[in-house]
């Protein structure tokens, strides 16, 4: 089962994947500077090859599974949001917590739309308004995420709803659970599918938006 303990995975996932950037892009700077004895000392692989790698090799393979990843999470928060139970509790964190990791190992690579912060504002703000989410979720107003503060909404907000460090699991299913636990409900679809489409966005700009292309050359 996984718990709050358990996040700190996450973290040393971060550090994995700016490691296995540091080693590829290394890798291939040591590449591009290889010389040729036989052509007199040049370059053995020029630039463009190196950087061609790089975008196959390193940086879509991380982008490629996060928009599937965050479909997925979206449908896990739905059914736990119309049907909580300690499974679809479960299935939900899971989700949320495959996504998250496969966002901070791109994080890694530094470079790219996703240092736009009118692209990433919202996805992983630091750190969470607890009692401003709590307000959103208790407020009769339908929530905008457009005009929720970001450190009330992205990943972190989404943790805070799952895994709400002052609720065991049995209260946290209950929190959710109508008439009383609606608003909850409703607020973790409403930030789940929001940081999809911020997510998307971002992706897609480094995957169909020519940024890699622009990498390459």
């Amino acid at each position: 089962m996984l718990t709050r303990r358990s996040l700190f995975g996450l973290a040393a996932g971060a550090a994995a994947g700016a490691s296995s950037f540091a080693l590829s892009f290394g890798s291939s700077l040591s590449l591009s500077g290889c010389s040729d004895d036989q052509n007199g000392g040049g370059v053995a692989t020029d630039r463009s090859t190196v950087l061609d790698s790089l975008v196959r090799e390193v940086f879509r393979p991380g982008f490629e599974p996060i928009r599937g990843q965050a479909d997925a999470m979206v449908v896990a928060l739905d059914a736990l949001a119309t049907g909580p139970t300690p499974a679809t509790m479960q299935a939900a964190r899971d989700a949320w917590s495959t996504l998250r990791g496969s966002y901070r190992r791109t994080m890694a690579y530094g470079i790219g739309p996703y240092d736009d912060l009118t692209l990433t504002s919202g996805i992983l703000d630091e750190p969470t308004d607890g009692a401003r989410v709590e307000e959103l979720a208790a407020s009769p107003t339908p929530v905008n995420p457009k005009t929720t503060p970001a450190k009330a909404r992205g990943s972190l907000a989404i943790e805070y709803l799952l895994f709400d460090p002052a609720r065991d699991d049995a209260a946290l299913v209950a929190s959710f659970t109508a008439p009383a636990g609606s608003g909850r409900a409703s607020l973790l679809q409403v930030l789940g599918s929001d940081l999809r489409d911020r997510l998307v966005a971002a992706t897609d700009a480094w995957l169909t938006g020519g940024f890699d292309e622009q990498v390459r050359t």
